[in-house]
């Protein structure tokens, strides 16, 4: 909820439902998984994030504000993960089968960490994560820095000797489309988006909503 560029934004209502319940809603879609965990901090100001999770009847553990890392250990150990995925929380219109895509180069692999931004080719916003357990908490032991502790994964890139890395691209590159929530801007597209949506927005996948997102940045128009 301490966002500094955009306060409050996973709790910002986007056609009657907050931003979070998008994100979780799309996740649930995903076949192959064991369920949905929100990692939040366990900072007051996360305090409503955590009461959402209740109503959405979704698992929220919650730990260090700035130690991200560290928390998502926190979610592994406490969880008993042999592997886990992660999207970020400013993502509400991830495509569950960009999601599946990951975990299924995961699970036919040896990787340690299955991404799809090794290369940026999909839009921001389209990000996902696939990590083997014992690797991340063998990578957190050495991480050091607050940077690595607040990012979570770039230990693990920049040392591909002792973790396997494995990424997959798209074709055309769509690393310039802002699918993410990171500004009011872009949470202005984001409400154009929904408001020309005619189905269930977990419907739409990353295609159509390129579509929809160029459509309304051609026009210029923001509901």
């Amino acid at each position: 909820m301490s966002s500094a560029r955009l306060f409050g934004k996973m709790l910002r209502v986007v056609a009657g439902k907050p931003m979070l319940a998008y994100v979780v809603e799309r996740l649930q879609r995903v076949r192959n998984v064991a369920g949905v965990i929100v990692a939040t901090s366990d900072e007051a100001s996360d305090d409503p994030i955590a009461e959402m999770c209740a109503v959405l009847g979704v698992k929220c553990l919650r730990g260090d504000l700035t130690d991200v890392a560290g928390r998502f250990l926190t979610v592994v150990e406490t969880e008993k993960l042999g592997s886990f995925v992660r999207i970020s929380g400013d993502s509400p219109m991830i495509d569950p089968l960009i999601v599946e895509r990951a975990v299924s180069i995961y699970t036919k692999g040896c990787c340690d960490l299955v991404s799809n931004i090794v290369e940026r080719t999909f839009p921001k916003g389209q990000s996902v994560e696939v990590v083997r357990a014992s690797s991340f908490s063998a990578a957190l032991s050495n991480m050091t820095s607050s940077y690595d502790r607040e990012h979570v994964t770039p230990f693990m890139y920049r040392d591909m000797q002792s973790f396997a890395v494995c990424g997959f691209t798209m074709q055309p590159n769509r690393s310039h489309v802002q699918l993410s929530v990171d500004t009011q801007g872009d949470f202005d597209i984001f409400q154009s988006i929904v408001a020309k949506m005619d189905k269930p927005h977990w419907a739409y996948g990353m295609d159509e909503l390129i579509a929809l997102h160029d459509q309304i940045i051609a026009q210029g128009v923001v509901a």
